[in-house]
């Protein structure tokens, strides 16, 4: 997979989605998911399995309302992101990794909770010192 960090930061129900999801997808792909991949089935999972039968209704304003009462923490998703709505829709439990090449592998370096392994390089020499 393109994406990977660090599996201790996710609770038991995010391991065990995110083993059953990749196992079913390299079953029918033949390869690993690429990020992308992850993410949607996230969105859907989040979708069909904590909203909608929450809302026990196909009303776009209870399934918004419903949405908007969720309250993941942190590591509940198989990216490490909670799931918090803000009144305007956005997820503020959602947050950025960064990623960096090691050893012809991508590799999560940051936030220091979920990344696999340290940064190297960091910080960048002086240019005057770069070869």
């Amino acid at each position: 997979m393109s994406f990977r960090i660090n599996p201790d930061a996710l609770n038991e129900e995010a391991k065990e989605m995110l083993r059953e999801f990749e196992e079913r997808y390299k079953a029918k792909a033949g390869k690993e998911p690429a990020s992308h991949s992850v993410r949607q089935f996230v969105s859907m999972y989040t979708l069909f399995k904590k909203v909608l039968p929450r809302a026990g209704s196909l009303d776009g304003d209870k399934i918004r309302e419903t949405a908007l009462s969720l309250d993941e923490p942190y590591g509940s998703t198989p990216f490490g992101f909670g799931i918090k709505y803000a009144e305007n829709g956005q997820n503020e439990r959602m947050f950025n990794t960064i990623q960096q090449w090691q050893n012809g592998e991508l590799i999560t370096v940051w936030p220091k909770e979920y990344a696999l392994k340290e940064p190297i390089m960091l910080p960048l020499p002086e240019w005057k010192d770069r070869q």
